[in-house]
């Protein structure tokens, strides 16, 4: 038998042994803590649903495909345990960032142009719109994964966990694998995005400042009355006029010129007309906030023409957007909603008034009038824009009703159009009018339904239509070819009948001509995901 002073020397290794238990547990739950949480902050920043996205379509893979990026975060993560400075100024901040972005980022990915420009000039009706849709259990997963990633730095400290012995040289090591393989691409973007909105926020300011540079050549309107048409989120392949199974379009099929081919400028409301209403050169119309100078209704007033814009989207001063800085060079502009509360549901129709009273209106010299009506069409949240048209139908199954409105949306401002064209026939003056979109939606499952909007732009996000029609017409004519809005400006001059120093001989948008690529967008949209319409009928 052992005597009792041997007794405790025996009994060492148990003790020994119960502690590296524990802290081998507390261990393996501080990795499962830290490997939640960098998941979640890597799926909320966008940077997975990229990979999803680009591998999904390029070889068929899935979510196999997140775990080099997921590892590599991770990695990363636990790296940052070495030391409290790298954690709490390095994973901490960054952690928190993407998750706090997680709403946004689970369901429009990594930040982009459009996204921060719209999140800057955004209206309150419309960011309780947004909140409301992706409210929920986004909100649950960012605020688990915050208490995760504390509450196993809190383990690690108090137990002393020891992660690796070389910690300086694993850090370095897994952070440069983390940068180069654009683990953190959407903190970069983001960071990339804001300061251009800021930059361009402070161009604004000056806006009323900057002098048109347009010098005017020649004027030869062929009618006395233009109307532009700015739909919005409308995508062509919903409507029945380019195929679509249910008749939604009666009067874009009655008369007119249908192009099928035309690409948006951008996949977002302010880069997209500010990009469409503007003139630059190729190399440099990427800038955000660019060439004001140089936009169509300072060339439509340098050439005579009486000039207005009607809206029904919001506006909150003179300067809150590019559009609205647009929309005030006209000699006259009136928006439906104008005050910091613009909740209030107002239907595209009440700008009818609006424009009878424009097309009516004496003014000098009888000039040729340039009229903008800007809509709020199949905007999303569409369900909430059928204020007059009634739903085309109904769905047995509530995960497609937003397809259903989108699709009765589209018919709501087919009538819009005709009742335009019943307001300048009465008029007895001679018209042309262009519709368009400023860009299309995707389709997005949010809280187990389909939903119509901007996340995660997919191949026909930028498919829109392009329609244009005039007194005297019967008959529709369609034309199949590649027209890029990017050249709307250019196209408007032609239309107007404006010839410029700077364009003095604009092509006409619809000639049945490709226009060239001269920006590269094909490619640029090439490796997004499919993302065909979905045929209701019977769903």
């Amino acid at each position: 038998m052992f005597n009792q002073e041997e007794a405790p020397i025996l009994q060492m290794p148990q003790m020994s042994l119960k502690i590296s238990t524990t802290k081998f547990l507390l261990s393996t739950l501080c990795i499962i803590l830290v490997a939640y949480s960098s998941s979640v902050a890597l799926f909320g920043s966008g940077v997975l649903t990229e990979y999803l996205s680009y591998f999904s379509s390029a070889f068929g893979g899935g979510y196999k495909n997140c775990i080099v990026p997921l590892l590599i975060f991770f990695l990363f993560s636990v790296c940052c345990f070495f030391s409290k400075y790298s954690f709490w100024f390095l994973l901490f901040p960054i952690t928190f960032l993407m998750d706090v972005y997680f709403p946004i980022g689970i369901v429009f990915g990594i930040p982009n142009d459009g996204q921060v420009a719209s999140a800057f000039n955004t209206d309150p009706a419309e960011a309780i719109e947004f909140f409301k849709t992706v409210f929920g259990w986004t909100i649950v997963f960012p605020i688990s994964a915050m208490a995760a990633l504390l509450g196993s730095y809190f383990l690690s400290c108090k137990f002393k966990l020891e992660w690796s012995s070389n910690k300086f040289l694993i850090f370095v090591l897994v952070a440069s694998i983390a940068i180069s393989s654009g683990t953190f691409k959407a903190i970069h973007e983001g960071y990339k995005h804001t300061i251009t909105a800021w930059k361009g926020i402070s161009e604004l300011k000056k806006a009323e400042a900057i002098q048109s540079k347009w010098n005017i050549k020649t004027v030869h309107p062929r009618k006395q009355i233009f109307v532009l048409v700015i739909g919005e989120s409308a995508r062509r392949d919903y409507m029945h006029a380019y195929g679509y199974p249910i008749a939604n379009t009666p009067f874009m099929e009655s008369k007119g010129t249908l192009i099928d081919g035309a690409v948006s400028a951008d996949d977002y409301t302010i880069p997209s007309i500010q990009k469409m209403l503007t003139f630059s050169k190729v190399s440099n119309h990427s800038k955000d906030y660019a060439n004001l100078e140089y936009n169509i209704l300072d060339a439509a007033n340098l050439a005579g023409f009486e000039t207005y814009w009607f809206s029904n989207q919001g506006k909150i001063n003179k300067k809150d957007t590019p559009i609205t800085v647009f929309a005030n060079r006209a000699l006259h502009a009136k928006w439906l909603k104008e005050s910091l509360d613009r909740s209030e549901r107002v239907s595209d129709s009440e700008l009818i008034p609006l424009l009878k009273k424009a097309v009516l209106e004496n003014v000098p010299d009888n000039r040729s009038k340039f009229i903008v009506l800007h809509l709020m069409g199949s905007h999303s949240a569409v369900c909430e824009r059928l204020i007059e048209q009634p739903l085309l139908g109904a769905v047995k199954n509530q995960y497609f009703q937003d397809p259903l409105c989108y699709v009765s949306s589209i018919k709501q401002t087919d009538s819009l159009l005709e009742k335009i064209d019943q307001t300048l026939r009465s008029s007895g003056k001679t018209y042309s009018v262009v519709y368009l979109s400023d860009h299309g939606v995707s389709h997005n499952e949010i809280q187990g339904k389909i939903v119509m909007n901007h996340a995660s732009p997919a191949s026909e996000h930028r498919s829109i239509p392009l329609y244009k029609f005039e007194d005297g017409e019967t008959k529709l004519q369609k034309i199949k070819a590649r027209k890029f809005m990017s050249n709307l400006t250019e196209g408007i001059l032609y239309w107007l009948g404006i010839s410029t120093k700077e364009v003095s001989h604009p092509r006409d948008l619809f000639s049945e001509e490709d226009q060239k690529d001269e920006r590269n967008e094909l490619e640029k949209l090439s490796g997004r995901r499919l993302d065909p319409s979905i045929d209701i009928r019977g769903k």
